[in-house]
């Protein structure tokens, strides 16, 4: 019935054609039952792949974990949620960064984080008296995380690992200022645990380019089906 995976994608070619589309075809549907109604008997036994080695920051110059494990836990209107900013100590130099790699503390909880650097004085004493007035470690950040003269960093998801930025680029950081990194938890994998995220950085005292990363994003685009290209 084409029911699984489940897609919101029609790929049967009545409405359009898509590259990689994930939809079988009637031949391959085909084999499948055959391969069922046989009783699905198991072909040749293979050992199974090795794993691949994962790539580590062998040149990261700074590193910083949360100072103290944080329960995560959801709220009433999102209880299998919880958005959270960590206030972390900076590099003490000036300088700029290359890459970095995230080590999330409980992996299936640590849905993504993004990390962003304070610039100035008046920004670290923002995020300071919103840390002090949240009795937990950090304080909940579903979307002030941005306030203040900052710099995003980095962004990271399961499967990003280390990631260097192009040669010769790098982002800002301001030597003695603070970082904050927002993870989301998500809280569907199992009863919640305790976790102590750590990431490591590599700087440089200057690049050939500066670069920035700006978040942009529609909210607002609808685009009905069936419109003529070039529309909107």
């Amino acid at each position: 019935a084409r029911l699984m995976p489940p897609s919101t994608i029609d790929a049967s070619g009545t409405c359009r054609k898509f590259d990689n589309a994930r939809w079988l075809s009637d031949d391959q549907i085909a084999t499948i039952k055959e391969w069922a109604d046989a009783g699905a008997p198991e072909g040749d036994p293979l050992p199974p792949p090795p794993l691949p080695q994962l790539e580590s920051l062998d040149d990261a110059n700074f590193a910083v974990e949360m100072p103290e494990e944080y329960q995560p836990v959801g709220s009433p209107d999102h209880p299998n949620d919880d958005y959270h900013c960590f206030v972390l100590d900076g590099p003490e130099a000036d300088g700029f960064v290359t890459g970095y790699e995230i080590l999330p503390g409980v992996s299936r909880e640590v849905h993504h984080m993004i990390l962003v650097t304070s610039l100035d004085d008046e920004t670290d004493a923002q995020l300071q008296a919103q840390d002090d007035a949240d009795p937990t470690p950090g304080f909940s950040c579903f979307s002030n995380i941005f306030d203040g003269n900052i710099n995003v960093l980095a962004g990271w998801a399961p499967g990003k690992n280390v990631v260097h930025y192009p040669e010769g680029t790098g982002l800002q950081v301001v030597g003695g200022h603070k970082l904050v990194m927002q993870i989301h938890y998500n809280l569907l994998s199992g009863t919640p645990l305790p976790d102590a995220t750590a990431l490591k950085l590599t700087t440089v005292p200057k690049v050939a380019k500066e670069a920035m990363i700006a978040p942009i994003a529609d909210d607002d685009l609808d685009v009905p089906p069936g419109q003529q290209a070039g529309k909107y």
